[in-house]
């Protein structure tokens, strides 16, 4: 039984919506608003589930959101929580739980709510940036100028311009100089594989 219908089967909770992508998700979000939102960390396409909460969060109406992951892994916790998100559990606890879990989110103003083991600690760098965010910062370490950046992966320079923004914006740094250095220790074996 998938999870779509296993939570409409729970009693006094509603599956407004379902969605497979980051786009329709935000798109449904803003059309037809809900309170709690599940979302996958693993998502299809360019943006992953920590990156679509910090999106989602930024609407008007802003649903609280619980991160699902594959495994309880403390670090996925920390960006799910420096993203918004009000719970990272992982995929595998049972539907009651995160049934009651809904419930409480749902019913109870802000907040964090962990899964045993997912205590936040400082976030590994590979999820609080998207895919294009990690290839434009292997190429910066590469010492490549944003000219170059964007003939490598066939992107205009202004889209370089702000990739590079939110980089700087989402690591706290000023420059190239900050951002190498910050992301210097670990970072390597995640430049352009998730």
């Amino acid at each position: 039984m998938g999870l779509e219908t296993a939570l409409g089967r729970a009693g006094g909770l509603e599956v407004a919506w379902a969605c497979t992508d980051a786009t329709e998700a935000l798109r449904q979000q803003e059309a037809d608003p809900v309170d709690v939102m599940t979302v996958d960390l693993n998502l299809g396409g360019e943006v992953n589930g920590i990156e679509l909460t910090d999106r989602v969060r930024r609407l008007p109406r802003p649903p609280r959101v619980i991160v699902l992951s594959a495994f309880a892994d403390p670090g996925v916790a920390a960006a799910a929580r420096a993203s918004g998100a009000s719970a990272c559990i992982p995929k595998y606890v049972a539907v009651e739980e995160l049934v009651g879990l809904i419930r409480t989110i749902a019913e109870t103003p802000g907040g964090w709510f962990a899964a045993a083991g997912a205590d936040p600690r400082p976030s590994d760098i590979r999820w609080r940036l998207s895919r294009r965010e990690l290839e434009v910062l292997g190429l910066l370490r590469l010492g490549r100028t944003n000219r170059e950046i964007a003939r490598e992966l066939r992107i205009s320079v202004p889209t370089v311009n702000k990739h590079v923004d939110s980089l700087f914006r989402k690591l706290g740094v000023r420059n190239r100089a900050e951002a190498i250095r910050q992301t210097a220790t670990g970072l390597a074996s995640h430049i352009g594989r998730r």
